[in-house]
């Protein structure tokens, strides 16, 4: 996967948001300091970063952080082959978004630039809030994101799988 660490050049348009039962979530390139007030206006509650500890998310942090809305950092590199220990923080990960959608939240995602990992956890995500695969991919697609079609049907299945394991953990 490739691995960017700098926020996108161009501002981010207002976000394409998948509406759950109460909450919001979309999926987007890293946010900069100069995207902070396109989301106070799209009314993000949360900015949830699944970048890994090499890519400093803590920058994304401090500032948004400072336009006043919540960080969420979950440092995790989403594959197949991801091991044991990694699979129990991403159900964790996704246990505890799903219950802050529950509660209303408007959570934006970022990654890194091709947005696989977004794309996966979202699709995981919505699986966990019990949404079948026909519609959990259509709903990517609505997110309007440029990865959604580079996805692999085996990574698909995975992150399906994934999603549903959280409600037997919790």
């Amino acid at each position: 996967m490739s691995q960017s660490a700098t926020p996108c050049s161009t501002p981010i348009a207002a976000p394409d948001w998948f509406s759950t039962s109460v909450g919001r979530v979309a999926v987007g390139p890293r946010p900069g300091k100069q995207d902070m007030a396109t989301m106070q206006r799209a009314q993000v509650s949360h900015v949830g970063s699944l970048q890994t500890s090499a890519e400093d998310s803590h920058e994304v942090a401090a500032i948004t952080e400072k336009a006043g809305l919540q960080w969420l950092w979950m440092p995790i590199d989403i594959s197949v082959t991801t091991r044991a220990a990694d699979v129990s923080m991403l159900q964790q990960y996704l246990h505890a978004t799903g219950k802050l959608l529950a509660n209303g939240a408007s959570i934006y995602l970022h990654c890194d630039t091709d947005q696989h990992r977004c794309l996966l956890f979202t699709y995981a995500l919505l699986h966990h809030l019990r949404l079948p695969s026909a519609s959990a991919y259509s709903a990517l697609h609505s997110l309007q994101s440029h990865g959604t079609n580079s996805l692999l049907r085996k990574d698909l299945a995975w992150a399906a799988d994934l999603g549903e394991s959280v409600r037997y953990q919790f």
